[in-house]
């Protein structure tokens, strides 16, 4: 349920209460959470290009210079290999080690932090 904000005459505002809304999903997420998630996602596929034409480009030096195939089969794939070991296994094996179990990710607990004590904990004692 939305809350409504407290006016100067202690009055709470409606249109205080839309204004809050505005901006904010079926989920619950605002917009600049959905701006940021599709830039990443853009980002991603952007890499991904980038990676292709990169090895794409080695494969086309390393067959102009090289009369092995092995060689040229080796070095290609060695460059691939490092593109999907440093560009995607360790940012994602990154993302899993820091994004906590339970609950959402504090600035605190992306700096390498222990995580908060869950509200839950706090008012079990009450």
């Amino acid at each position: 349920m939305p809350r409504s904000i407290a006016t100067a005459n202690g009055k709470t505002s409606k249109m205080s209460a839309r204004i809050e809304r505005l901006g904010r999903d079926g989920a619950g997420r605002n917009e600049t959470q959905l701006g940021v998630e599709l830039a990443n996602r853009f980002t991603l596929a952007g890499l991904i290009c980038v990676a292709v034409s990169m090895v794409g480009a080695l494969l086309l030096v390393t067959d102009l210079l090289l009369d092995d195939p092995a060689a040229i089969a080796g070095t290609t794939g060695l460059a691939a290999l490092g593109c999907l070991v440093f560009w995607c296994l360790a940012p994602l094996r990154r993302r899993a080690r820091i994004r906590p179990q339970a609950g959402g990710a504090s600035l605190h607990t992306l700096s390498g932090g222990t995580p908060e004590p869950k509200a839950a904990a706090a008012t079990a004692g009450q």
